[in-house]
């Protein structure tokens, strides 16, 4: 499917799949351009997430607050137990920490943090996934405003042992 959405302001599922696109980290080995100077999907997502950037962020925030529902790790367990071709035709649902390390990494991609998104971002702090934290510390570190909350949550982050090595370079 094209990035570019039809006449007027995108859906919601325009958006979820942006954030998914956009929050997706680009590992440059298999990095293959469409054409000769084009931008990758990451990259066009991005640009469409600037653009529509009020109505991208109620669904930001509320990808951050994703929690896997009892039925998806029901259905996680069940899936381990099909029949390979039968597993092959009947996807999973992204696991809810991949969903919010996504949404952290697409809010990174975004030029600044508006008030709603920080304070967002300033409740990850608590987020029980470690790449989640680590990468909510990152945005923090390069968006964040100097606001006595936001370096609160950032000296927790810097302070807590899962992502702090990635700080000290592995200690």
């Amino acid at each position: 499917r094209p990035l570019l959405p039809p006449q007027g302001p995108p859906d919601e599922a325009d958006l979820d799949r942006w954030i998914h696109l956009s929050g997706t980290i680009q590992v440059p080995a298999f990095y293959v351009p469409l054409e000769k100077g084009s931008l990758n999907q990451s990259d066009e997502a991005t640009v469409m997430l600037r653009f529509w950037r009020r109505q991208a962020e109620p669904l930001l925030i509320k990808r951050l607050e994703a929690r896997d529902s009892s039925w998806s790790l029901a259905w996680r367990k069940l899936h381990s137990r099909l029949p390979p071709f039968l597993a092959a035709r009947l996807p999973l649902p992204p696991p809810a920490a991949t969903i919010r390390q996504e949404t952290v990494l697409a809010i990174g991609a975004l030029r600044g943090l508006s008030s709603p998104l920080e304070a967002a971002l300033v409740a990850r702090v608590q987020d029980p996934d470690p790449m989640v934290r680590l990468f909510t510390a990152v945005v923090l570190g390069h968006k964040g405003s100097p606001a006595p909350a936001t370096l609160k949550a950032f000296d927790k982050l810097h302070k807590d042992p899962a992502v702090a090595g990635w700080f000290t370079g592995f200690t």
